[in-house]
């Protein structure tokens, strides 16, 4: 059984709002949103995804994310993981996360490596062809 936080939405958000600038962040994951783990502390820079993505409104939770990636960028570690371990995401979601995605392309210009990480059960084609996809789109 997965353990799954039971914090409230709008405590969620204020949390959120609050992780440009931070160096780590674990935003722990709800029955509508991800565990997002954001990371420039170690050796490598470190960004997970992990559970669902049904956010009512996909732009306004992923923004604050994004602006944190915007200031990783500044000074970006030699090498990057981005993990992908999804069960589950809207095409809201699915949108930004393409976003997402296509801002770590800004890496090869800085000549940093990156590897991305995308998981899925083997039975589960649905998440398989989205990362198929994605890796197309980028």
């Amino acid at each position: 059984m997965t353990h799954m936080s039971h914090i409230g939405l709008k405590k969620l958000y204020e949390q959120i709002r609050n992780i440009p600038g931070q160096e780590c962040v674990d935003i722990p994951r709800t029955e509508r949103t991800p565990q997002i783990v954001l990371d420039k502390s170690g050796d490598v820079g470190r960004i997970k995804f992990i559970g669902r993505s049904l956010p009512d409104d996909a732009r306004t939770f992923y923004q604050p994310i994004i602006t944190w990636i915007d200031d990783y960028f500044v000074n970006p570690h030699d090498t990057t993981v981005i993990s992908f371990d999804l069960e589950y995401f809207n095409t809201s979601s699915s949108k930004m996360l393409l976003q997402i995605i296509r801002k770590f392309q800004k890496l090869e210009d800085q000549d940093k490596q990156l590897k991305v990480e995308w998981y899925y059960l083997e039975d589960d084609e649905d998440i398989l062809e989205s990362g198929v996809t994605f890796q197309d789109l980028t």
